[in-house]
């Protein structure tokens, strides 16, 4: 092969390269632009919504509460913190006991047996106080606004759920013992 066929070839490959990428950004763009943009999960939503409205507000609006209801509401709320943060406390102590204990030399596997049936039992009282919890705000409601609540809550527990995201929009979320699975819940 001579060098001026040589160099027609090379510049056909360019030219042919350049072609292709022209036609592969467009149809980038044109798809970008054409395409409806999927839209953002559910939840995502809703949490943004939350976190934008406080969940008193949000919870008010939502459900269309009167005064009263909304006053009650609080309250429910306030004594479902307070016995939760309770249970929470309680269940970080158990598990820095069963800490404690495995970093003995010689761990008492009857002690750890029984520190794992109490945090076992902490975490029945915790779901056993949001079930009451969520009933109270049930029976705070008229039909309409039970039909409402119900869909709040499959809300809530789609699949990332209340518990995996900061309850502040600007504090971190708590670190949870050792680790990333958390092996002593």
């Amino acid at each position: 092969m001579n060098t001026q066929t040589k160099k027609h070839l090379i510049i056909g490959l360019i030219i042919f390269l350049v072609v292709v990428n022209i036609a592969a950004l467009s149809t980038i763009i044109y798809r970008n632009r054409t395409m409806p943009q999927p839209l953002e999960n559910d939840y995502v939503q809703f949490r943004q919504k939350v976190d934008e409205q406080g969940m008193y507000r949000f919870f008010r609006d939502e459900l269309q509460l009167s005064r009263e209801q909304y006053i009650h509401f609080r309250e429910i709320n306030e004594k479902n913190r307070q016995q939760s943060r309770e249970i929470a406390r309680a269940l970080h102590n158990k598990r820095l006991e069963m800490v404690e204990e495995i970093s003995k030399e010689n761990p008492d596997n009857e002690k750890l047996d029984q520190i794992a049936r109490e945090i076992g039992t902490l975490h029945y009282e915790l779901k056993r106080n949001t079930y009451h919890h969520f009933i109270d705000l049930k029976e705070l409601c008229n039909k309409e606004q039970q039909e409402h609540l119900q869909h709040l809550f499959m809300r809530m527990i789609d699949d990332k759920g209340f518990e995996q995201r900061p309850r502040h929009k600007n504090r971190q979320p708590r670190r949870r013992g050792l680790g990333e699975g958390n092996r002593f819940q």
